[in-house]
């Protein structure tokens, strides 16, 4: 016998014992913590476990021969779940710095962010959102000094020129020289115009030149005032960063990766049992924003509350979802290289989007 054929018979004598290895190690139908997060994973209206995840799981247990039954364990409980061996592994969880080492992660086979849903803004939110703006601007307090100044350049003008027989107010009655006296500051705060001037004293064309240019100043000021109440208005209703959701009402999934980070940096939220009540809390008014994962609340948002909320993601959070069981499951080597295999291959990408569905702000 040739040396190679030794070894290729070698090398199936090592398979074969090590497939037969693998099928005694999990001939116990394994425990597969499920919790319902749509589309990763969810009830459909059979009762039937369904979803992205589901799917993935199945194909994988059926490859390798891996008998299995769901146990529906809380979100918040799965890691618990895993290390207490209440539960053997879980089709699809947000990988966590704090879990590393405490639960096996096989390689992630969906990437996606966190979002917030908020309700789109009618005309009067709009315009109540702006008046707040404003308000919390100075520009009233500007208005005030504006006014304020007007009446005393008026009152200047007035006394200075109101005796001068061929000046500004010798063509009117002395009953209406205040209200022309603040028609002219008025008119001088945007230009002064040439003839005008040549009608006042010397001292009162200096003063007019001077609330010309005080005018031109007070109007940029109050102009960029303005467009930042605005802009702030506008901004206030959108959400880019989670530092943003501080300024609403905001919700999230109890036990979810987006609940800790607005924790950690002391955004106050609602907890809700599932994404589906934290959006029907939204659809009520209850809460003003729900966070969570973007593709979770699209895809819920999209299926039972059409056109009534606005999506915002936040790339800058990424989310990679896995598979994850507790410390050394024997299968676990092959179940990871069967994710590879399936997750690489150049339909998995569609497959995703068959249940996620497009991503609509």
């Amino acid at each position: 016998m040739s040396r190679s054929l030794y070894l290729t018979i070698l090398v199936f004598l090592g398979l074969a014992l090590s497939c037969r290895a693998v099928d005694n190690r999990i001939s116990q139908p394994l425990r597969v913590a499920v919790f319902d997060r749509p589309p990763y994973t969810f009830k459909n209206e059979d009762g039937i476990w369904s979803g992205v995840a589901i799917e993935l799981w199945e194909q994988i247990a059926r490859q390798l021969n891996i008998p299995f039954s769901y146990v529906d364990v809380p979100l918040a409980q799965v890691s618990q779940a895993l290390q207490k061996g209440e539960a053997d592994i879980t089709p699809s969880v947000a990988l966590r710095q704090d879990a590393v080492g405490l639960v096996d992660y096989t390689t992630p086979f969906l990437v996606s962010s966190m979002g917030a849903q908020t309700t789109k803004q009618s005309l009067r939110l709009k315009a109540a959102a702006f008046w707040q703006s404003l308000r919390g601007s100075g520009i009233f307090l500007l208005m005030a000094a504006m006014l304020a100044a007007l009446i005393i350049f008026s009152l200047v003008i007035m006394l200075l020129e109101r005796k001068k027989n061929d000046g500004h107010f010798s063509e009117v009655p002395p009953e209406g020289h205040l209200l022309h006296s603040l028609w002219f500051s008025a008119l001088t705060m945007m230009c002064l115009e040439y003839d005008v001037a040549l009608r006042l004293s010397f001292v009162g064309r200096m003063l007019a030149y001077m609330w010309s240019f005080a005018g031109i100043l007070f109007l940029t000021v109050f102009t960029g005032a303005a467009v930042s109440a605005f802009s702030s208005a506008e901004s206030n209703g959108q959400v880019t960063q989670l530092e943003d959701l501080a300024h609403f009402r905001t919700g999230v999934y109890t036990g979810s990766a987006t609940e800790r980070e607005l924790r950690n940096i002391g955004v106050p939220v609602r907890g809700y049992n599932s994404p589906e009540e934290g959006l029907a809390a939204l659809a009520r008014g209850e809460i003003t924003a729900f966070a969570d994962d973007a593709i979770p609340i699209n895809y819920i948002a999209n299926n039972t509350y059409p056109g009534q909320f606005t999506l915002s993601s936040i790339p800058a959070h990424s989310m990679l979802y896995a598979m994850a069981s507790h410390r050394d499951l024997p299968c676990f080597p092959a179940i990871n290289r069967s994710i590879q295999e399936i997750t690489l291959a150049p339909d998995w990408a569609s497959r995703v989007q068959r249940w996620t569905g497009p991503m609509n702000p």
